[in-house]
């Protein structure tokens, strides 16, 4: 009863059910985001005097990063000290308090983050100037590569229309619950949807299941790459060849080490993959190129359509540019993206049209070049009203 309600109160603190039904509920049935509250709300029932929260925002929205940073204020006002761990400048500065910037293992820098502007930090972060304007120019029309029409999956989402032209960054946005999440991993035929049609350059296409998606040459970067992309312990080069393994067999079945060495050591270069070998395991690697990693093992079928989710969940400033970067490339050699985030600048810089969805539907599209972040947020909050 007493381990009841002091689960009960750690978890109302974080804004989650404190009730018993919640209480006795499997982790693993919980949303990533919902998990990433769980564990917070772990630390704060130990009523620790000193709190390690290492990238404790990855995976929440921002109505819950607001609800975790109200959660810091408090634990601070009770004595509790903090150490917050992140790369998300925004947060750092709400929080307030001192900071330390790292870089490479070493100390750059440390004082009251009041005194440093956001661009110093970047700069002391990565070594280079980081711009906050648009990485997107504006693109050609092409033909529409993906035209999705009344996509219907029960309790998640409903009658999802839209059209992707070749060549385009397409942004799909919401809240937790508005049906996002659950559209990405229908469109990769990870869960998909019970009725709605799919023509990828003009003809009809099934996405039952994830091998439907990659026969039809459609890549998904998922957001939890942990738990659903990589194979850790597996080197950088099993890794990326997984999604290609089919046609680098020779006549006898076995797969070509050579073809398989050089498509590896060419995606390693062409992402800028930090790396000694491509047979080192992906956990040796930083988040940023784990991503990197998983982004390349689409990028060697060659896709038609790649949809990212959440692509720089987790990783640093200076990894953000150069998957924004990549993204940009993609989208020049006639790659139609979808670019499923809530991290709202994210959107901004990089896409051409914003989808903004709410409970299952698409409430309102935006373009891109045309809209601030005040704009954007405000409209995610009247949205969710």
């Amino acid at each position: 009863r007493v381990l009841a309600a002091t689960a009960a109160r750690a978890l109302e603190a974080v804004g989650l059910p404190g009730n018993s039904e919640f209480q006795s509920t499997l982790i693993e049935q919980l949303p990533l985001a919902t998990r990433q509250l769980v564990a917070i709300a772990r630390a704060i029932a130990s009523e620790a005097k000193f709190v390690i929260m290492d990238e404790p925002t990855t995976s929440l929205t921002q109505k819950e990063v607001d609800n975790l940073i109200a959660v810091l204020a408090n634990l601070r006002a009770q004595g509790v000290t903090v150490l917050f761990v992140s790369h998300k400048l925004d947060e750092c500065y709400a929080i307030g308090g001192e900071v330390i910037v790292l870089r490479d293992g070493q100390k750059m820098a440390q004082g009251p983050i009041a005194e440093f502007t956001k661009a110093q930090i970047s700069e002391l972060m990565t070594g280079r100037h980081l711009s906050n304007e648009r990485y997107r120019e504006s693109a050609h029309a092409q033909d529409i590569v993906l035209d999705v029409r009344g996509f219907t999956r029960a309790g998640q989402f409903s009658d999802v229309s839209f059209k992707l032209h070749g060549g385009e960054i397409l942004g799909v946005t919401g809240l937790l619950d508005s049906g996002r999440n659950e559209l990405a991993r229908a469109l990769a035929g990870v869960a998909p949807a019970q009725s709605g049609d799919v023509l990828l350059d003009g003809q009809h296409i099934a996405l039952r299941t994830p091998s439907d998606a990659k026969r039809h040459r459609i890549g998904y970067v998922p957001e939890d790459r942990l738990n659903e992309g990589l194979f850790l312990d597996k080197p950088i080069r099993d890794n990326v060849i997984t999604a290609m393994i089919s046609s680098l067999r020779d006549r006898f079945g076995q797969i070509d080490r050579t073809r398989a060495q050089a498509l590896a050591e060419q995606t390693v270069k062409d992402l800028q993959i930090a790396t000694p070998g491509v047979d080192k395991p992906v956990q040796s690697l930083s988040g940023g190129n784990q991503q990197r990693v998983l982004i390349g093992r689409w990028l060697a079928i060659d896709p038609r359509v790649l949809i990212l989710h959440g692509p720089t969940v987790g990783v640093d400033v200076g990894s953000k540019d150069i998957i924004y970067r990549i993204m940009q490339r993609l989208s020049q050699r006639g790659i139609g993206i979808i670019l499923i985030s809530d991290d709202l600048p994210e959107l901004l810089q990089n896409c051409d049209r914003i989808l903004m969805m709410k409970k299952g539907r698409v409430a309102a599209e935006y373009r891109a070049d045309e809209l601030s972040e005040a704009d954007l947020y405000h409209a995610l909050l009247s949205e969710a009203a």
